[in-house]
């Protein structure tokens, strides 16, 4: 079996019932849409952006980078697959009002294919008192595979991104 390129893995903290994960650049709003998209399959995206609807207090992410589609990984509640633009290549986990715990380096800017997988959410109870959300610290986790399938539309290229990176540069 095919091994991961990179693996992170990261416990971040759950803000209005979920957490984002987007590109490091890309962080305006999407209208909702990757809010409204979680909300039909736990996981869901807009073109930038992912928005992962959380049970608990905390949860663990684990991101790892493949060179193509990995294979499906047995254990998992449910997963929903998606695609996501990523112009720098570097990822990071929003936590909603605490903002990023570490940046993703996925090695270089393109289009990703994204297999989000979940479990543990069947053990969380919501409106647990504080040690009881204790106990259930980390039960619920998140899987993102992520492999890239291309470079970046020709539509995607933005002036005042291009200058921002440069910048960063």
């Amino acid at each position: 079996m095919a091994e991961p390129l990179a693996r992170n893995d990261l416990l971040v903290w759950i803000f209005y019932g979920m957490f984002g994960f987007r590109d490091r650049w890309c962080d305006a709003d999407d209208g909702g849409e990757s809010i409204t998209a979680s909300l039909r399959t736990v996981v869901g995206a807009s073109t930038y952006r992912v928005a992962a609807q959380a049970l608990s207090r905390r949860a663990r992410l684990t991101v790892r980078l493949w060179p193509g589609p990995p294979p499906h990984e047995a254990g998992w509640d449910g997963a929903h697959e998606m695609e996501l633009h990523c112009p720098t290549g570097e990822m990071v986990a929003d936590e909603i009002t605490g903002g990023s715990p570490e940046v993703i380096d996925l090695g270089e800017p393109g289009v990703y294919g994204l297999r989000a997988s979940w479990r543990g959410r069947e053990a969380v109870e919501i409106g647990l008192d504080d040690a009881a959300a204790e106990r259930a610290w980390g039960e619920e986790q998140f899987l993102f595979d992520m492999w890239r399938t291309g470079p970046l539309p020709p539509d995607d290229d933005d002036e005042e991104f291009e200058e921002e990176l440069a910048h960063w540069r």
